[in-house]
Protein backbone atom coordinates (compact mmCIF):
# COMPACT_ATOMS: atom_id res chain seq x y z
CA UNK A 1 0.00 0.00 0.00
CA UNK A 2 1.35 3.38 -0.94
CA UNK A 3 1.96 5.93 1.78
CA UNK A 4 -0.53 8.44 0.36
CA UNK A 5 -3.27 5.79 0.29
CA UNK A 6 -2.52 4.91 3.89
CA UNK A 7 -2.70 8.58 4.91
CA UNK A 8 -6.02 8.99 3.11
CA UNK A 9 -7.47 5.91 4.84
CA UNK A 10 -6.27 7.08 8.25
CA UNK A 11 -7.74 10.54 7.64
CA UNK A 12 -11.13 9.07 6.75
CA UNK A 13 -10.99 6.74 9.78
CA UNK A 14 -10.04 9.60 12.10
CA UNK A 15 -12.84 11.79 10.73
CA UNK A 16 -15.36 8.97 11.17
CA UNK A 17 -14.29 8.26 14.74
CA UNK A 18 -14.39 11.99 15.52
CA UNK A 19 -17.96 12.27 14.24
CA UNK A 20 -19.02 9.09 16.08
CA UNK A 21 -17.40 10.36 19.28
CA UNK A 22 -19.16 13.71 18.98
CA UNK A 23 -22.52 12.01 18.47
CA UNK A 24 -21.88 9.73 21.46
CA UNK A 25 -20.80 12.66 23.63
CA UNK A 26 -23.89 14.68 22.69
CA UNK A 27 -26.18 11.72 23.36
CA UNK A 28 -24.70 11.15 26.80
CA UNK A 29 -24.66 14.88 27.58
CA UNK A 30 -28.31 15.30 26.64
CA UNK A 31 -29.75 12.05 28.01
CA UNK A 32 -27.32 11.10 30.79
CA UNK A 33 -27.04 7.42 31.66
CA UNK A 34 -30.02 6.63 29.44
CA UNK A 35 -27.84 7.80 26.54
CA UNK A 36 -25.12 5.35 27.61
CA UNK A 37 -27.71 2.58 27.52
CA UNK A 38 -28.88 3.66 24.06
CA UNK A 39 -25.30 3.65 22.78
CA UNK A 40 -24.80 0.14 24.13
CA UNK A 41 -27.98 -1.08 22.47
CA UNK A 42 -26.97 0.55 19.18
CA UNK A 43 -23.57 -1.18 19.30
CA UNK A 44 -25.23 -4.55 19.94
CA UNK A 45 -27.69 -4.13 17.06
CA UNK A 46 -24.99 -3.05 14.62
CA UNK A 47 -22.67 -5.93 15.59
CA UNK A 48 -25.45 -8.49 15.22
CA UNK A 49 -26.47 -7.00 11.87
CA UNK A 50 -22.89 -7.22 10.58
CA UNK A 51 -22.63 -10.84 11.66
CA UNK A 52 -25.95 -11.83 10.08
CA UNK A 53 -25.24 -10.00 6.81
CA UNK A 54 -21.90 -11.76 6.37
CA UNK A 55 -23.18 -15.19 7.38
CA UNK A 56 -26.28 -15.23 5.17
CA UNK A 57 -26.06 -12.89 2.19
CA UNK A 58 -29.25 -12.42 0.27
CA UNK A 59 -31.70 -13.51 2.96
CA UNK A 60 -35.21 -12.48 2.20
CA UNK A 61 -34.51 -12.27 -1.53
CA UNK A 62 -35.68 -14.67 -4.17
CA UNK A 63 -33.13 -17.43 -4.44
CA UNK A 64 -31.68 -16.99 -0.97
CA UNK A 65 -31.81 -20.77 -0.45
CA UNK A 66 -29.63 -21.17 -3.52
CA UNK A 67 -27.13 -18.63 -2.20
CA UNK A 68 -26.93 -20.32 1.20
CA UNK A 69 -26.59 -23.77 -0.43
CA UNK A 70 -23.76 -22.49 -2.65
CA UNK A 71 -22.06 -20.92 0.37
CA UNK A 72 -22.25 -24.25 2.22
CA UNK A 73 -20.78 -26.06 -0.78
CA UNK A 74 -17.91 -23.56 -0.96
CA UNK A 75 -17.14 -24.09 2.72
CA UNK A 76 -16.98 -27.87 2.36
CA UNK A 77 -15.03 -28.11 -0.90
CA UNK A 78 -11.33 -27.76 -1.47
CA UNK A 79 -8.27 -29.20 0.21
CA UNK A 80 -8.22 -29.44 4.01
CA UNK A 81 -5.65 -26.64 4.27
CA UNK A 82 -7.93 -24.20 2.45
CA UNK A 83 -10.90 -25.17 4.62
CA UNK A 84 -8.81 -24.67 7.77
CA UNK A 85 -7.63 -21.27 6.52
CA UNK A 86 -11.24 -20.15 5.88
CA UNK A 87 -12.27 -21.45 9.30
CA UNK A 88 -9.41 -19.55 11.00
CA UNK A 89 -10.38 -16.33 9.20
CA UNK A 90 -14.02 -16.77 10.23
CA UNK A 91 -12.97 -17.36 13.86
CA UNK A 92 -10.82 -14.23 13.84
CA UNK A 93 -13.73 -12.19 12.50
CA UNK A 94 -16.11 -13.59 15.11
CA UNK A 95 -13.59 -12.81 17.86
CA UNK A 96 -13.67 -9.13 16.92
CA UNK A 97 -17.48 -9.16 16.83
CA UNK A 98 -17.53 -10.89 20.23
CA UNK A 99 -15.43 -8.09 21.73
CA UNK A 100 -17.67 -5.41 20.17
CA UNK A 101 -20.84 -7.12 21.45
CA UNK A 102 -19.29 -7.43 24.92
CA UNK A 103 -18.57 -3.68 24.99
CA UNK A 104 -22.14 -2.99 23.84
CA UNK A 105 -23.60 -5.22 26.56
CA UNK A 106 -21.40 -3.58 29.18
CA UNK A 107 -22.52 -0.10 28.12
CA UNK A 108 -26.18 -1.10 28.06
CA UNK A 109 -25.98 -2.61 31.54
CA UNK A 110 -24.01 0.33 32.88
CA UNK A 111 -26.55 2.81 31.53
CA UNK A 112 -29.47 0.73 32.78
CA UNK A 113 -28.13 0.40 36.31
CA UNK A 114 -26.98 3.97 36.80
Amino acid sequence: MRRTTWYALMTVALAGWTIAGAIAWLTVAMLGWFGVMLLGLAIIVIALRVELDEEFPGTGAYGSAHIMRRQLEQQSEGPPEARLARFAARLEHHRVLYIVRTVGIALALLGLNL
